[in-house]
C-alpha cells in the first residue's frame, strides 16, 4: 500500500530533522535524495508532476496559475516557477508561472 511504501521514508525525514533541529548538520543531498524516492512513490500511486520548473511552454489555464504580473491568456508563453500536482484528470495543484518575456539584446 501508498502507507506501507512512504513510512520508512517519513520516518528517516523525521529523524533527520531532529538532528537538524538539535544544531547538527545534515547533507542536503540526502534529503534530496530522500525526496527522490518520495517522488517516485507517488509518481507509482499515479500522483504525476504538471510541468518542470524553468521550462517554457504556453499558458493553459486548467494546469497553470499566474504568480503575479500581467494577465495571461491561454496560450501565452510563460515559464513554470513552482510544479503543480495531477491525479489522473484530477488536478492536485495547478503549476504556479509567469509570463515568459524574450528580451532582444
Amino acid at each position: 500500500t501508498l502507507a506501507r511504501q512512504l513510512a520508512p521514508l517519513m520516518s528517516q525525514l523525521t529523524t533527520m530533522r531532529v538532528i537538524a533541529n538539535n544544531e547538527n548538520s545534515i547533507r542536503i543531498d540526502d534529503v534530496f535524495k530522500m525526496f527522490d524516492k518520495f517522488e517516485q512513490i507517488l509518481i507509482k500511486a499515479g500522483i504525476a508532476p504538471i510541468g518542470e520548473v524553468g521550462n517554457i511552454t504556453n499558458f493553459d489555464s486548467r494546469l497553470h496559475q499566474r504568480l503575479s504580473g500581467i494577465e495571461l491568456t491561454d496560450g501565452d508563453r510563460i515559464i513554470i516557477r513552482f510544479i503543480g500536482y495531477r491525479f489522473g484528470e484530477t488536478i492536485i495543484y495547478k503549476a504556479m508561472v509567469s509570463h515568459y518575456n524574450i528580451k532582444l539584446n
